[in-house]
Formats: structure tokens, sequence, C-alpha cells
């Protein structure tokens, strides 16, 4: 093998034309390279671009797909809530003095019948309590004669809301621990509300006059 490498006479040295082509490849194709690189970079950049905009498409529609799948119980919600406010419980108004002494009345009852007249608890929860002179006109107060109806029962009733102790003997009279007493408690001329009879039917009571 010879050695294309020499020196000439006055110290020159002289490269391997082999060596010479290789070393202007490389450095062909490092300019080559070196041109590509903005090419290359845009390319990068679009292809990363281009994989956010896909990822941010796909969350989209993911996101309006879940939207899809609850809108129709997010309807429903809004349908239930419709249907609770039609049938919203009328306002009620009790007299501090009559919600002290049910309240007593009820405190003293065994756990079964306190049970029984959880309804009546609740509504004087829900009261609107006031001193006998502001209670407004026209509602239904202990010792007050009510004219109400009953349905589906078509009843027509006229009579005298009475503490517990107060009905034995005396007609006309209802206690405010009997399902219906306990409906007429506060409510105003005109209002209705549905109540449970002991049965486990519901019957609505409308009241009509208040004496």
């Amino acid at each position: 093998m010879v050695d294309r490498t020499r020196f000439y006479r006055d110290g020159g040295q002289v490269h391997d034309p082999a060596r010479q082509a290789r070393a202007r490849l490389a450095d062909r194709g490092k300019r080559r390279l070196g041109k590509l690189a903005p090419i290359r970079s845009a390319r990068w950049r679009r292809c990363v671009l281009g994989a956010m905009l896909s990822g941010v498409a796909v969350l989209a529609a993911a996101q309006f797909a879940l939207g899809r799948q609850t809108a129709a119980p997010a309807s429903v919600h809004t349908l239930q809530t419709r249907n609770t406010m039609t049938k919203e419980l009328p306002r009620i108004y009790v007299s501090n003095i009559d919600f002290a002494r049910i309240t007593a009345c009820l405190d003293a009852l065994s756990a079964v019948d306190a049970e029984r007249l959880q309804r009546l608890a609740d509504e004087l929860d829900r009261a609107d309590v006031r001193t006998p002179g502001d209670m407004p006109s026209g509602v239904v107060v202990m010792g007050s004669s009510v004219r109400f109806a009953i349905e589906p029962a078509n009843q027509d009733l006229t009579l005298t809301l009475v503490y517990p102790d107060e009905v034995e003997g005396q007609p006309g009279r209802i206690s405010v621990f009997a399902p219906v007493g306990s409906a007429l408690l506060g409510l105003s001329v005109g209002a209705r509300i549905e109540w449970p009879r002991p049965d486990g039917a519901t019957q609505v009571i409308t009241i009509k006059e208040v004496g």
C-alpha cells in the first residue's frame, strides 16, 4: 500500500485524495444539513402544532360527547325541579302560643305516636311563627272554625280545630293530632295541601273559609 501522504522539499503536506473527497462529502453533508435544519425545524413545529391541535380537537369532542350524555339528566333534573315547584307546600303561620303548646304535646308522646305525627312536627319546623297580634287574617289557628273541602272524597266539612284533650264528647271538633287537623293548622283561605291518609292514600285539602 502506497502512502499517499508525502512531503515536498519545502515541507508542504500533500493530502490523500480519498481523504479529501471524504472531507468534501462530509462538509457538503454538513452544509446540506444546515440548509435543511430550518425546514426540518419548521416541519417539526408543524408536527407538534398539529399534534396539539389534534389533542385539543379530541378533548373538545370528548367534552361535547360528555355534554350530550349529561344533557338528558340535566333536563330531567330541571323537569323534576319544576314539578317539585308546582307541588310546593303552601306557607303556614302559627302563633308562638300554639307553637309552644303543640310542641310540648308532641314531646310528651311515645316514640310510636311521635313517629305517626312526624308530618305535623315537620310543618311546625317550617312554619312562620308569630305573636298572636302579628298573625295574618284568614289563617287557621287553634280554636278556628274551618270550612274546607277534601278531595277526591268530594267532602265539604266545617270543623273547629282544637287540642287533643278538647275533642272527646264535643261534636264538630277535630284534633290537631288527627291527619286532617294537622293539615289544617296554619293554612290560609284558598290554600291547598296534599296530606296522607291513614291508609296511605293521598288527599287534597282546600281551605274555603276560616271563622
